[in-house]
Order: C-alpha cells, then sequence, then structure tokens
C-alpha cells in the first residue's frame, strides 16, 4: 500500500502541474464546519484546506496507509480516519457540513448507493464539493472511451472512464452547479441538498 500511493503520487504528478492541483485549491478552499473527505487516498488535498475554516476533519478511504495516516495528522491532528466504503458509511445522519470527494466516484462500485449514503449524512444546508473525471461529451473521445472502459477498469484498480457524476448526483436528488469542465473529461463543481427523487 505503501508503494502503491508512491506509484499513485508520481502518475499523478504531470496532471497536478498541468492545472489540477490548481483546480482542487480553488474548490477545497470552499471546505468548512465538520467535513468529510471520501477517498483520502494519498493526501493530495489535504494543503488546500484553510484549516481555520475546519471545525473537524473526517478521512474515509477503503484502505489507509501509514503514510496516509503520516500526513493526515501533519494538517489535521484530531481527525479521525476510517478505513469503509462510501456505499455504506459509518456514520449518524446529518453529521458534516462539508462533503468532498476527488476522482473517487470513477472507482465506486454502486455510485447511487454511494451517492444516497453521502446525501444522508450531509446536514440541511452542507454542501458537496466534487472534483471528478467523467465520459467526455463529444465524438471521436466520447465513444473510445466507452469501448476502452473494461480493459481500462481491469488495470487500474476499477477506474471507469465512462462515469457520468454529474448526472448521477443529480439522480440521487442534488442540487448541482457545475463551476467548470476542463481538459474534457475533468468536471469540478458543488452539490447542495435536495429535491425529491422519485
Amino acid at each position: 500500500m505503501e508503494f502503491g500511493s508512491v506509484l499513485f503520487d508520481a502518475f499523478m504528478a504531470p496532471l497536478e502541474r498541468a492545472g489540477l492541483a490548481l483546480r482542487r485549491r480553488e474548490l477545497l478552499q470552499q471546505a468548512s464546519g465538520r467535513v468529510l473527505e471520501i477517498g483520502v487516498g494519498s493526501g493530495a488535498n489535504l494543503s488546500f484546506f484553510r484549516r481555520g475554516e475546519i471545525q473537524s476533519y473526517t478521512g474515509l478511504d477503503l484502505e489507509l496507509s501509514e503514510r496516509t495516516h503520516r500526513r493526515v495528522r501533519q494538517w489535521f491532528p484530531n481527525a479521525t480516519l476510517v478505513s469503509a466504503s462510501v456505499e455504506d458509511l459509518p456514520f449518524a445522519e446529518d453529521s458534516f457540513d462539508t462533503v468532498v470527494f476527488t476522482l473517487v466516484f470513477c472507482s465506486v462500485d454502486d455510485p447511487e448507493k454511494g451517492l444516497a449514503e453521502v446525501r444522508r449524512v450531509l446536514a440541511p444546508g452542507g454542501r458537496v464539493l466534487f472534483l471528478e473525471h467523467v465520459a467526455p461529451l463529444h465524438r471521436p473521445w466520447r465513444p473510445l472511451f466507452h469501448a476502452a472502459t473494461p480493459a481500462w477498469r481491469r488495470v487500474a484498480s476499477g477506474c471507469r472512464l465512462n462515469r457520468e457524476t454529474v448526472a448521477a448526483l443529480r439522480q440521487a436528488g442534488f442540487l448541482v452547479e457545475v463551476r467548470e469542465r476542463f481538459n474534457g473529461v475533468f468536471v469540478s463543481g458543488v452539490a447542495a441538498c435536495c429535491v425529491d427523487t422519485p
């Protein structure tokens, strides 16, 4: 897991320099109150939070390496770290004012269930801050991404290139404001609760 975390950071470094880190910063500086970060990973988001605005920080991932533990404690000494799935969040209703996920829902097995759980733990008036990679909007890339997804999923830890996370958020009842779509496959925005779902 330690080696995988280092390898992932090395793989992501060119994308971060090409503008992903800037988008993370712009998005995550809006986090406040009781914060839940889904998919802490290697801790790539930590330095972008405004610590003075954070009442409490809870980080969640399927696996949490010692390296991630160390990084999180450097930024949030009183953080809570939990190994769990977004499809089965071990928190009470209305537990968080801000829920954050970046480059996570591409690999969630059941995004509908995961987003229902996000909605459940989000407090009234709370917000979801998201930055995800999604299927391209146009040809020729859109059909290519759909075609490549089965093979890519097998070699990239379950990552789906053709996810439609903005549509999934809306279907889960969130009111979604897309702030930016960039490089054709990344989208960032803010989602608030909620409208009734069928």
